[in-house]
């Protein structure tokens, strides 16, 4: 598999050679913090505001632009990680960087929020769009679905019959706190859903292996136009959920489970499909072969976000388009307030369409100061 990455590495170089020789020439790195619309609540957490690192970075003259998650990451641990990649990487090239994380791996963040800049650098300097670095075919527009964390019953309906408004058709509920509470809430939204509308269900880990199958049995019984089962149990837990499979025909798919290349072949015979966040890859590059791994598994593959903003969307939203995935799940700046003066991937009826200026279609000057910690 190693052999194969760097030959994935070394093909994927050959179209932007002549800029990849460019120079890095210094970085620019900010705290974005933006509040959810409505606290997001799932089996592992709660979650009242969105917290990533937006980074500039400069190559010949062009000026990039990366985010990546950072959770609990700390501002010291993000200064020092910026700091190491300065030295290591100014006055070098994109080529080095691809020689570097052929033997090396960066912090997750860093290397996701980095290696995207450093694409949309390119793509730039190139005047092409950003998905064109992946593949020249790709669609300018992919449907995703949005997401309905654990609320109340009513709160569930309510916020379900907005997204019916706006044009959503796939609809992701979120479970795994409280089985009776998941089953009555979900049971509402199959009464009332029109047909046209698909469901997805993640429990991200919250069952037990009996609630498990007493929740596949009760989606077999009510459940229309079910696409797939999310993470029903524990991350290790590969057998038992392997064992699920088999009781149903429902699509059984992992998340917590799988992080990179190598998880995707060991999950592979335990599951019906992966879903795979660039930051759980840590880079753009890794996730992209990921799902092209994926695929040669006969694996569903879904593509899926965490707490981005429109600028990490946006690049997840090219790579959607240009790997042949079969679900989008990228909707977590749907949920929040913009960092963005104006959004470059928009959403109309459920369809993410993608920007046609070159690289992310995001300048410096798209950016809201008032939602920035400058901090490097």
């Amino acid at each position: 598999m190693e052999n194969e990455w760097v030959e994935y590495l070394d093909d994927f170089l050959v179209d932007i050679e002549e800029f990849a020789k460019n120079k890095i020439i210094g970085i620019e790195a900010f705290i974005g913090v933006t509040r959810y619309v409505k606290k997001f609540v799932i089996a592992t957490g709660e979650f009242e505001e969105a917290r990533n690192l937006i980074l500039l970075v400069n190559i010949g003259d062009y000026t990039g632009i990366g985010e990546a998650p950072l959770g609990n990451t700390s501002e010291e641990e993000i200064i020092e990680g910026l700091t190491t990649f300065e030295s290591k990487f100014i006055d070098r090239t994109f080529n080095d960087y691809i020689d570097f994380i052929k033997e090396n791996k960066l912090q997750n963040w860093l290397g996701l929020a980095t290696e995207m800049a450093m694409l949309d650098a390119i793509a730039k300097a190139k005047g092409i769009r950003y998905g064109d670095l992946f593949s020249k075919a790709y669609l300018d527009s992919i449907e995703t679905d949005v997401t309905i964390g654990i609320m109340s019953l009513n709160e569930t309906v309510e916020l379900f019959e907005k997204f019916l408004a706006k044009g959503f058709r796939k609809i992701k509920v979120k479970v795994g706190l409280d089985l009776r509470k998941d089953m009555e809430r979900l049971k509402a939204l199959f009464d009332v859903a029109p047909n046209y509308v698909s469901f997805r269900v993640d429990v991200n880990q919250g069952y037990s292996r009996s609630e498990a199958i007493e929740f596949i049995r009760f989606l077999e019984r009510e459940a229309s136009n079910l696409e797939f089962i999310e993470q029903p149990l524990k991350k290790d837990e590969l057998e038992a959920i392997g064992e699920l499979r088999d009781l149903t025909d429902i699509p059984i798919i992992v998340d917590e489970s799988v992080r990179v290349k190598e998880d995707v072949e060991r999950v592979s015979k335990y599951v019906d499909g992966v879903n795979l966040k660039p930051i759980k890859s840590g880079g753009i590059l890794e996730i992209s072969y990921s799902y092209l791994l994926a695929k040669e598994l006969a694996l569903l593959t879904m593509i899926g976000c965490s707490s981005e903003s429109n600028i990490g969307i946006t690049s997840s939203t090219y790579i959607a388009s240009t790997r042949n995935v079969d679900f989008v799940d990228l909707d977590s700046d749907i949920l929040q307030e913009p960092l963005l003066s104006k959004q470059a991937t928009i959403v109309q009826g459920g369809m993410r369409i993608l920007p046609e200026k070159a690289g992310l279609g995001i300048t410096r000057e798209h950016l809201i100061d008032s939602k920035l910690k400058r901090i490097y």
